[in-house]
């Protein structure tokens, strides 16, 4: 929260917290996935598409 303050885009910390605090679990889950890649952007993109549907179904296919 201290990070997005000091921004400069008139933001509060005792705004932000609790909407950070509310979001948390989301991010936690999100950032449970870690794809590493030597390769080309759309070799990535197609690693993390893969790894990701399994945690989920995807909205679209990317390639």
């Amino acid at each position: 929260v201290s990070r997005q303050v000091q921004r400069g885009l008139n933001l509060r910390e005792e705004i932000e917290r609790p909407k950070f605090l509310e979001r948390l679990p989301v991010y936690r889950s999100l950032a449970d996935q870690v794809t590493v890649i030597q390769g080309t952007p759309e070799e990535s993109a197609k690693a993390i598409f893969v790894q990701l549907r399994g945690v989920g179904r995807p909205i679209a296919d990317i390639f």
